[in-house]
């Protein structure tokens, strides 16, 4: 039997109509999903902590969020991506202290660290440990200086590449002290370790979560912690400054960032969904298995005051390291 083509396109017309406005207002009702843009691989310590508040701001919120990593150029690639997304309040940049390393490491990045980003809230913080072999004559940072300032051996420290974390602690350590510890750059963090295990290399810098097994293990020795002040997981372990180097703070906090532009009222909720979720057991529970800190925790209006000034002591920073790529 034909088609009769006029009857049709009614037909299709009257069913596109009755259809479109339930479909219109139920898209319109539908909670608008966020995403989380992490500047790094997954399987890293912001990529951990990017999903444990994607999980828990979801039900909060009451909206999906979705995470997504944009690796390279050290974190340029994916903070760029978010410093360019459309102002709407549902794409975060959560990053951490390396946001404020990236423009001093590089000669030109593509945005502005502090001008091209709303800060939403700050929480959270990494702190590295400083190990030597469990053999080493050195068990103080006291120690290290003393040996250095004598001459008496070839003192060194591993890192995971220039400008990175481990560097930096190294060459705050040398300027401060007025020692030259001799800095070994490993592209492999693993054969760093390895070396320091063995002794082949004097000193090395890393997380408390990736550090806890090998010393366990009996393969390395802690002799202090980087930040500002001792670890709640290790009270035991001195912080650098109480060797006698005041202010001597290496430590990585995270942070939640939106493109400049996006609406006041949706990064307030935002803000308060950060800062309620730091305030849960759960956070303790999963910062103790990621050997972070919780100390830290800042509003949008804190982190505002405090980016400029952390923008400043990361350069210097990283002037003390002269890492920096063309």
């Amino acid at each position: 039997m034909p088609i009769d083509r006029r009857r049709f396109l009614r037909a299709s017309a009257l069913l596109t109509g009755l259809g479109a406005a339930p479909l219109t207002s139920a898209l319109a009702q539908a909670p608008a999903a966020r995403k989380f843009i992490v500047p790094g691989s997954a399987g890293t310590g912001t990529d951990a902590m990017a999903r444990y508040m994607a999980r828990t701001l979801e039900k909060s919120l009451a909206m999906p969020i979705a995470v997504d990593n944009k690796p390279g150029a050290g974190g340029v690639i994916g903070t760029d991506a978010a410093a360019k997304a459309l102002p709407d309040g549902h794409t975060v940049l959560l990053t951490s202290a390396n946001h404020y390393a990236l423009p001093w490491i590089h000669d030109k990045i593509p945005y502005k660290a502090l001008e091209d980003f709303a800060p939403i809230a700050g929480f959270g913080s990494s702190t590295l440990l400083m190990v030597v072999a469990p053999n080493s004559p050195y068990a103080t940072v006291q120690d290290v200086v003393k040996a250095a300032r004598d001459g008496s051996a070839d003192l060194s420290y591993s890192s995971a590449g220039n400008g990175t974390l481990s560097h930096i602690c190294g060459a705050l350590l040398n300027s401060m002290a007025g020692i030259n510890l001799r800095h070994v750059a490993y592209k492999s963090a693993s054969q760093g370790l390895l070396d320091v295990s063995t002794g082949v290399v004097t000193i090395g810098f890393l997380g408390v979560a990736g550090a806890m097994p090998l010393v366990s293990g009996g393969k390395l020795k802690i002799i202090a912690v980087t930040g500002r002040n001792r670890s709640a997981y290790l009270p035991q372990v001195p912080a650098i400054g109480e060797a006698g180097f005041d202010g001597y703070d290496i430590e990585s906090p995270f942070l939640a960032l939106a493109p400049k532009g996006a609406p006041a009222s949706l990064l307030a909720k935002m803000e308060q969904g950060f800062i309620a979720a730091t305030q849960e057991p759960a956070y303790q529970e999963f910062c103790k298995a990621q050997g972070l800190e919780t100390h830290y925790r800042e509003t949008a209006a804190e982190l505002a005051a405090s980016m400029p000034r952390e923008l400043a002591k990361w350069k210097n920073l990283i002037a003390m390291t002269q890492a920096r790529s063309a």
